[in-house]
């Protein structure tokens, strides 16, 4: 087993790019440091045929567990157990073979439109190779096509227990910062999905307001339902 979690570092990073070489050198090494870790949560997606289907097109959860992500201080312990939970909460919410879509960037959920007149405002639920540093999913709001603000998640479980939705990033991308100037942000906390939805605290950062306010009151909408 632990051959095959070494092997799909070769799907990971490109070889013929010295610092992708060093990755993939660097992800062996904290392979055989976890093993026992990276086993289980292994077996967690090749023991099921749906979520062995994700691995097949997008092996970077078992990345994600090797590296410093989601947030500082983070074990590796920790952060198997946040992939586990996301995807099983995933499960329990979409149909399995959207949640397959969604985890391998297959699919893209338009959750809201706007009804103004003029260019394509909307909202969808996906997921980027690109976000992977900082969650497991994201909603992105779309400006007649082109990335605007994104929100980048996953989902869990409290201290109390609850489910929750954990925001790690949300920022303007580059294209939104000429179209709608929004500022950058950088967020970490969690609100709980259902009706006593909430911010658990914030460290602030360059917490600048967007011009385009219902942005942001759309952002803490869709998030809060």
């Amino acid at each position: 087993m632990i051959r095959e979690i070494l092997m799909l570092g070769q799907k990971m990073y490109n070889t013929k790019n010295w610092r992708e070489r060093h990755r993939l050198l660097t992800y062996r090494v904290r392979v055989l440091l976890h093993a026992g870790k990276l086993g289980a949560l292994y077996r967690f997606f090749a023991d099921n045929p749906a979520r062995k289907a994700i691995l097949e097109t997008n092996p970077f959860p078992i990345e994600q567990a090797t590296r410093a992500f989601f947030f500082a201080g983070s074990s590796c312990a920790v952060r198997a157990k946040l992939i586990r939970e996301h995807v099983m909460l995933l499960e329990k919410k979409f149909p399995q073979n959207e949640v397959t879509k969604l985890v391998r960037f297959d699919r893209r959920y338009e959750i809201w439109r706007s009804k103004d007149e003029g260019s394509v405002w909307k909202a969808i639920l996906t997921f980027e190779p690109g976000q992977r540093k900082e969650g497991m999913l994201s909603v992105m709001m779309l400006l007649g096509g082109e990335a605007l603000y994104q929100i980048i998640f996953w989902l869990g479980y409290d201290a109390a227990g609850e489910e929750s939705l954990f925001i790690r990033g949300d920022a303007g991308t580059e294209y939104g910062s000429c179209a709608g100037n929004c500022q950058k942000k950088r967020r970490s906390g969690h609100i709980a999905i259902g009706q006593k939805s909430h911010f658990v605290h914030d460290t602030g950062g360059c917490a600048r307001t967007c011009p385009k306010a219902y942005l942001c009151r759309l952002k803490r909408r869709l998030l809060c339902q």
